[in-house]
């Protein structure tokens, strides 16, 4: 079951005979913004992933992108980049090869075929050529069985902990998706409420013209209003380029193949949160966790295949010779047996280092494992925080400061139509008020965020 999140309070912004009304209760962010949207036109609820949409004139905007029933949704999106990482599949070959290594590791090597000639005479004797002895033998090294388990058992360890790398991929590469869809979410709904904000500036224009005309006015309230008109339309081309950054990080996760759909930009489908007490009790089984107590159990192992280096390993040989004369012709001579074995004199200098080693590569595991379980432990307490500050201040700006900001607009434009204030306080508190709605779309936005976070680290996806 998936749900949004978010609260607003409502927005009231009016000009002269224009008003533009906005009611917001206290409901999920998707109808926060459907009804920041619902002040404009429904064609604001598509948006382009391609940062130049081939099949648009070049005047057009986002906001002028028609409903598209094919748009791609969230959760299409987070399919699509769990699909398509190549880091996940590239882990799980990892993972694979080095079972297969562990299957060989745990057997003997192959044994090896010796054959040649012995003696070959350079120079022929007084009674007649010397023969020639040629030979034939096998040979098979013997490595201890235990050793031969433990090296085993650490490749199919590293095995594991490869899997457990390709499904952190898939955790990351569905946050990282998620993330990247906020910030095209909250860029393309700042600028609806930028272009909204246009619209009544354009008024205010038009207003401190008339007036001006009139003989109430001044040229310098034009030449203000027109500064401010312009300057909105940069930070609507700076949002642009910000979305449309946001835009190429999303097509890196899902791949080329949807660089010219639209988003559904009406909804932010996010899981539903754990509770926070089962996330923390859920820490030690996500599995960047479980990547680090895998590589300290294969460190482990990696001490008892340097303790096994202390037994010798030994080589059983078995040789049969023949000799070859133009007199005689073939005939077999002899036949022998023969074992090798490793005599470890150096133990102090040779196995005993590479036990000492072993045991140090565990000890950094082992503390690397604690370090990042603290670190989990303090980002998911940050998370927490961050979402009960949010919340209040999101409270706050539905309960105080955006009613206030609507407030001091009318009553900025009230006095200057009455000429008891002057244009530049109007322009002030339209100033604030943009700055309040925008500072509440990304509060929202930013909750979101850690809603995102709080997922990751409750293992949701996979």
């Amino acid at each position: 079951m998936r749900r949004t999140s978010g609260v607003f309070g409502w927005i009231c912004w009016s000009i002269g005979c224009v008003t533009l009304s906005l009611s917001v209760r206290a409901a999920d962010l998707d109808e926060t913004v459907l009804k920041l949207l619902e002040a404009d036109d429904a064609a604001t609820r598509a948006e382009p992933t391609s940062p130049v949409p081939k099949a648009r004139a070049p005047a057009a905007s986002v906001h002028e992108v028609a409903p598209d029933a094919n748009a791609l949704s969230l959760a299409e999106a987070e399919r699509l980049a769990q699909d398509n990482d190549a880091m996940f599949k590239a882990l799980r070959e990892k993972a694979g090869a080095l079972v297969e290594q562990s299957a060989a590791a745990n057997r003997l090597a192959d044994p090896k075929l010796k054959f040649g000639i012995s003696e070959y005479p350079t120079r022929s004797a007084d009674n007649g050529p010397d023969p020639i002895k040629m030979v034939l033998g096998v040979q098979q090294a013997m490595s201890p069985p235990l050793r031969r388990e433990h090296e085993s058992a650490q490749l199919q360890l590293m095995g594991q902990g490869q899997t457990a790398r390709a499904v952190q991929q898939k955790l990351l590469a569905l946050r990282e998706t998620r993330k990247a869809w906020l910030d095209i979410y909250l860029q393309h709904h700042t600028k609806v409420i930028l272009r909204q904000t246009r619209k009544i500036l354009a008024q205010l224009v038009e207003i401190s013209q008339n007036q001006y005309r009139a003989g109430s006015g001044n040229q310098s309230d034009v030449l203000q209003a027109q500064i401010e008109l312009s300057l909105l339309k940069d930070k609507e081309l700076q949002v642009e380029t910000l979305r449309e950054t946001a835009a190429a990080e999303l097509t890196r996760w899902t791949g080329p193949s949807v660089a010219n759909r639209s988003l559904a930009m009406d909804a932010l489908d996010l899981p539903a949160v754990a509770d926070l007490t089962r996330i923390e009790q859920g820490l030690d089984r996500l599995p960047l966790l479980q990547v680090m107590k895998l590589d300290a159990d294969a460190a482990k192992e990696g001490v008892e295949v340097a303790r096994a280096r202390a037994t010798p390993e030994w080589m059983w040989e078995f040789e049969t010779m023949w000799s070859y004369s133009q007199a005689g012709g073939f005939g077999s001579d002899a036949v022998a047996a023969l074992i090798t074995v490793d005599v470890p004199f150096a133990r102090k200098n040779l196995q005993d280092r590479w036990l000492a080693g072993s045991e140090k590569d565990y000890n950094s595991a082992l503390f690397l494992l604690a370090d990042q379980r603290r670190d989990l432990k303090r980002m998911l307490d940050r998370e927490t925080i961050n979402t009960r500050r949010i919340e209040e201040r999101i409270t706050f700006y539905r309960d105080v400061i955006l009613p206030q900001a609507a407030q001091n607009a009318q009553a900025a434009l009230r006095a200057y139509q009455a000429q008891v204030a002057d244009f530049s306080q109007l322009m002030r508190a339209r100033q604030k008020e943009l700055e309040s709605k925008l500072e509440a779309l990304r509060l929202v936005v930013e909750r979101a965020q850690a809603q995102v976070n709080l997922l990751y680290l409750s293992g949701d996806g996979v």
